[in-house]
This record gives C-alpha cells, sequence and structure tokens, in this order.
C-alpha cells in the first residue's frame, strides 16, 4: 500500500484513508466549475495543518466543500469557487457540533 489518501470527487464523492472507504452523499452539478479543484486541495491543506488526524481532516474539508456548495445552488445555478471560500467560516460554525 501506497499510504495515500485519495479524495475521487464525482457525482458522490469517494474518499480512501488508511484501508477505509467513504461515500459522501453531498455535492452539485453547480460545483463544476474552473478552480473548485484548487479550492478543495486548498482547504484540505488547511485542515490537515488544524487537526491532528489527517483522515478526520480530509474527510471534515471535503465534507465542508461540498456542503457550502449545496447551499450555495439553492440561489445561484454556478457556484464560484471565490463565493465559496467566502462562505468557509459560516459554514465551520454552522457545523461545528
Amino acid at each position: 500500500l501506497i499510504g495515500a489518501t485519495i479524495v475521487l470527487k464525482m457525482h458522490g464523492t469517494e474518499i480512501y484513508c488508511r484501508g477505509k472507504d467513504y461515500k459522501l452523499p453531498i455535492g452539485t452539478p453547480a460545483m463544476a466549475t474552473g478552480g473548485m479543484g484548487d479550492t478543495l486541495s486548498g482547504m484540505i491543506t488547511s485542515f490537515v495543518g488544524q487537526f491532528n488526524d489527517t483522515e478526520e481532516a480530509v474527510t471534515s474539508a471535503t465534507y465542508t466543500h461540498s456542503y457550502i456548495g449545496e447551499q450555495l445552488a439553492e440561489k445561484m445555478y454556478v457556484v464560484p469557487p471565490s463565493r465559496l471560500i467566502s462562505e468557509i467560516p459560516h459554514a465551520m460554525k454552522a457545523l461545528e457540533n
């Protein structure tokens, strides 16, 4: 095994980490826009720097990314990465428990 964590973004996001796999049935096609993967990568990197557990960091960042996208897609046809980024603090507060 290579010891890597893999996040596979598609209709339902899949995360493979330490022999475990997670399927997140959250997200929206409105997030299929340039820069969204870069935004997710940045969120994962930031969460890894803040959490003690890499698996928890990756799954939390990925869920938060998709959660924000779904919330914004209720009001927008396409979710720009810049708008998603501006919502991160609000979503983290909403999801903290």
